[in-house]
């Protein structure tokens, strides 16, 4: 019976250790990221920080953020509008210290290509 009791934790151990890695690609995001101007895609978002709980600034002016599924958009200041100079709407990947948004809706108008951001060490 302690056997079975110490096999059954050790599972649920080994589960939550697995499950908890699982779907963290939002706290990857947060920090600064800036533009690399090898992307493809341009944009006026030359620096975008992400805090944890939503707020974001991009290029120093302050806004949201909100990650549903591999998607990404970030709000800029005027009241979300989507056709906002500082809008950003793609579906986004996280590898090391590159963040990539694939054909991003810039400023309301969808790009072909990827928008590259570097990771800041600040």
């Amino acid at each position: 019976m302690k056997f079975k009791s110490i096999v059954c934790a050790t599972i649920a151990l080994l589960l939550t250790f697995c499950l908890s890695g699982c779907g963290n690609e939002e706290s990857k995001l947060i920090g600064t990221w800036v533009y690399d101007s090898s992307s493809k895609v341009r944009t006026d978002a030359r620096t975008l920080t992400f805090y944890e709980g939503g707020s974001c600034a991009n290029s120093g002016e302050s806004g949201t953020w909100s990650v549903s599924g591999n998607t990404i958009s970030v709000m800029g200041t005027y009241g979300g509008q989507f056709f906002s100079h500082d809008n950003l709407v793609g579906e986004f990947k996280v590898s090391g210290n590159t963040l990539t948004i694939t054909n991003p809706a810039v400023d309301g108008d969808v790009s072909k290509g990827d928008l590259v951001y570097k990771k800041s060490n600040q």
